[in-house]
């Protein structure tokens, strides 16, 4: 009887920006209001005025916190282009501001408020996918794998990511599972990526990744000549994947050692 060979492998993206963490910036408060400009201005253009100065003053000191609340009373006020984009700037300063200081979740939950407050804002959208982003890269490089896959899952969260960005996050987390799973079993590393594609569909990586380590399940048991186990492994991972060259090739070997 000849022996079975393990296959040793990695798996790849094509995008390797996707699993890196995102750079969050923040932007400069709108010009401080000049009073003298303003040659018509009723009570309460003049108290939003004094409201915009405050947004500026508190944003050029870097207490987004604190000018938030100024810019949300100016908006209430007026609500207008100008009170709008000064709003737009103080929200998205302060969830950055939350990013850059790892506080995640805060970031991502004051522009989930934010929706409450204004309509849907393209600059929004796109510091809330940043957030997400390194939330969840943050948790995957912490170890916790199934609070990063929850989170993905998440209906509160997984429609902030363009669907390409959230699928390549899936794939990633799906891919680290498994490869702590075969550790102590290749059968459960198979079962967590025909799990994946059976979520995310037949992406190439997770197919490959499905015949190896239905592969690498199939030699535990050949080389101990536990056939019947063999072939219940090769009859199951054929069953999912009929055309697998390699799976085909372990079929044939352990139907030769049977004759």
């Amino acid at each position: 009887i000849n022996n079975a060979y393990f296959y040793i492998f990695i798996f790849f993206f094509n995008d390797t920006a996707t699993t890196e963490i995102y750079t969050l910036s923040l932007h400069d408060a709108l010009p401080i209001s000049n009073y003298i400009d303003r040659r018509e201005v009723d009570e309460r253009g003049l108290l939003a005025l004094i409201l915009f100065n405050r947004v500026a003053f508190l944003s050029e000191d870097r207490e987004y916190g604190a000018a938030l609340g100024p810019a949300v009373d100016a908006y209430a006020l007026l609500g207008d282009e100008e009170s709008y984009d000064r709003l737009i700037v103080a929200f998205s300063n302060l969830a950055s501001w939350y990013g850059l200081h790892g506080d995640y979740r805060q970031g991502v939950e004051l522009i989930v408020q934010a929706a409450d407050a204004v309509s849907h804002n393209s600059t929004l959208v796109r510091v809330k996918s940043d957030l997400l982003h390194n939330w969840v890269i943050e948790l995957v490089e912490n170890k916790k794998l199934e609070t990063a896959a929850s989170l993905l899952t998440h209906e509160r969260y997984r429609d902030s990511l363009e669907r390409d960005e959230w699928k390549t996050l899936s794939i990633y987390i799906y891919q680290l599972q498994a490869r702590e799973a075969a550790a102590a079993s290749f059968g459960r590393a198979a079962q967590i990526i025909k799990d994946a594609v059976t979520s995310l569909g037949a992406d190439p990586e997770l197919l490959r990744s499905y015949e190896h380590y239905v592969h690498n399940n199939f030699v535990q048991f050949f080389n101990k000549q536990l056939f019947t186990e063999a072939i219940r492994v090769i009859d199951q991972g054929l069953a999912f994947m009929p055309r697998s060259s390699l799976l085909l090739k372990d079929q044939a070997l352990v139907a030769e050692n049977l004759d």
